[in-house]
């Protein structure tokens, strides 16, 4: 009977080992398990930072195309000044194209007084000709009379000359 009771002592004391056997096989599974779970959670941090480190990139991205929109911006609005600029100076030539027709366009006119004034002058010239032409004709006409006036009184004094011997003999 006491071997009996060796023997299930020895059972139950083996029945104990196994038991924690298993107990420490569980606590190793638990280990194990903290292990995993210690690592997934790693993993996530390390995903996480991944994840704030695509974040970042994306804010950078987002900032990066926001000064290109500003750069993009700036460039129209330069180009929108140039274009006005463009526009100005176009006015400005049309504004000089017009001025040099209007001067192109008195001096025509100034061109066509010129010519008017010359023909006046051409007509007064012709004129002072015609004045002098008849002073001429005049003069000539007052040196005949004159003549005439000499050789009328040259036959005048001839004929006093012939008539003086018969005067005096009467």
């Amino acid at each position: 009977m006491d071997r009996n009771v060796i023997v299930m002592d020895r059972n139950v004391n083996s029945a104990d080992r196994t038991t924690n056997t298993m107990d420490r096989n569980v606590l190793a599974v638990d280990r194990t398990t903290n292990i995993m779970d210690r690592n997934v959670n790693s993993m996530d941090s390390a995903a996480n930072f991944v994840d704030r480190n695509v974040l970042a990139v994306d804010r950078t991205a987002n900032f990066v195309d926001r000064n290109v929109n500003s750069a993009d911006r700036t460039t129209n609005t330069m180009d929108r000044n140039v274009n006005s600029v463009d526009r100005t100076t176009n006015i400005v030539d049309r504004n000089v194209i017009a001025m040099d027709s209007t001067a192109n366009t008195t001096d025509r006119n100034v061109i066509v007084v010129d010519r008017t004034t010359n023909i006046m002058d051409r007509n007064v010239i012709a004129v002072d000709r015609n004045v002098n032409s008849v002073d001429r004709t005049t003069n000539t006409m007052d040196r005949t009379a004159n003549s005439v006036n000499r050789t009328t009184n040259t036959v005048d004094s001839t004929a006093n000359t012939v008539d003086a011997p018969a005067k005096a003999t009467e």
